[in-house]
């Protein structure tokens, strides 16, 4: 079990990097603020953590109901359509469609898109400019009263030149949007709550099941008898939460157009997480509600052994041997730091002496057992 920690930390640490890393390693220049035509707007210039410079951030002021996101479609998106997972609204333009992936449900947006074929011959021709200069568009995010465009630079040099065209190629759209009316639906934001339910959710059994599975396996004693068997009923338990959860992560997004990449999320954290909090549900539930009568066996000679590794930290054991019936049965269990230092003490730091071991069923039939140290006797 202890060659499971190393994978553990590596998905850990690709898995937030992948998430938060841009954000963690970037470097943004502070805000500035410029205009352009009567157009007043803020702008930073993002570095990567090699001083390269990665992405310029552009952001405006537009009416704070506005909530979308709008970007370069992907594979992803195609797959997602093709087994009709995503519900993006659409401008039946196959030039823009093909291109863009529009993240809301924002009805007044949507017929915008829909009803004005010259703005969507704007942003074509928008995205187009952009990759001949050697850059590419990220998204276009609005929220929060401001509307913040992503540009990759790539190989741009003059980055002010970008701007300055960037600003004034995108006017009109700026322009149509806060001449929207207000949505006649559901506020455009409430697209994006189901989807930040489920991420979370993920997140968080992904997390507690990884880090009660470490404390378990590196910081407590080891006390079932047979941990695979153990292993193999949360294994089942796993898979039947895992389809319950799937389906209510699936019912609860809804049809909204994120729907795709929020459960893809959800099912590759909840996929690691849920076997790891099963494991560790039912080892509590089996351990720590276990109020049946249990064996009591007295050992007088129980030994401690440590031994350390090339890598990593000791590992403390105690071995005993138990009075069955009519014959001696022996046993070794590997202790955590606590146990070791109350079994030291009990003994005056020596390390063999007497212990009293209880053996209990499991409230789940996974038999445990329970070291109790005992004071050495004293020598005359």
């Amino acid at each position: 079990m202890w060659g499971f920690m190393p994978w553990w930390g590596l998905i850990t640490c690709l898995t937030l990097v992948i998430w938060r890393g841009n954000k963690w390693f970037a470097q943004l220049n502070p805000r500035q603020v410029d205009s352009l035509g009567g157009e007043r707007y803020g702008y930073h210039e993002e570095r990567s953590g090699i001083g390269a410079l990665g992405r310029l951030l552009l952001d405006f002021d537009v009416p704070a109901a506005r909530f979308f996101r709008l970007r370069r479609e992907n594979w992803f998106d195609r797959f997602g359509k093709g087994i009709r997972l995503v519900a993006e609204p659409e401008a039946r333009d196959p030039i823009y469609d093909k291109l863009f992936f529009l993240d809301s449900d924002d009805e007044s947006l949507v017929n915008l898109l829909w009803e004005n074929k010259e703005l969507r011959a704007l942003l074509v021709s928008f995205l187009g400019r952009l990759e001949r200069k050697g850059a590419r568009l990220i998204s276009m995010d609005a929220g929060n009263g401001k509307l913040s465009l992503y540009i990759g630079v790539g190989s741009v040099r003059r980055t002010g030149q970008l701007r300055e065209e960037s600003v004034a190629w995108l006017m009109p759209f700026l322009q149509a949007i806060r001449t929207l009316p207000a949505s006649p639906t559901r506020p455009a934001r409430a697209s994006r709550i189901p989807a930040d339910v489920v991420r979370r959710v993920g997140l968080t059994l992904f997390a507690f099941g990884g880090y009660s599975a470490s404390w378990i396996w590196i910081m407590s004693s080891e006390r079932l008898f047979e941990p695979a068997a153990l292993t193999w009923f949360s294994a089942i338990f796993s898979v039947l939460a895992y389809i319950a959860l799937a389906i209510w992560a699936f019912r609860h997004l809804g049809r909204v157009s994120n729907r795709h990449r929020a459960l893809a999320m959800w099912l590759f954290l909840s996929a690691i997480g849920i076997p790891l909090c099963s494991f560790a549900l039912i080892r509590a539930i089996n351990i720590n509600l276990d109020f049946a009568e249990h064996n009591t066996f007295a050992v007088e000679d129980a030994v401690l052994a440590t031994h350390h590794k090339r890598k990593g930290g000791p590992i403390h054991r105690v071995s005993f041997r138990i009075l069955d019936g009519t014959h001696h049965q022996s046993d070794s269990l590997r202790i955590d730091w606590l146990d070791y230092r109350r079994l030291r003490s009990a003994w005056k730091d020596k390390d063999t002496g007497p212990v009293i071991v209880h053996v209990h069923p499991g409230l789940l039939g996974f038999g445990w057992r329970e070291i109790i140290p005992q004071p050495a006797p004293v020598e005359d």
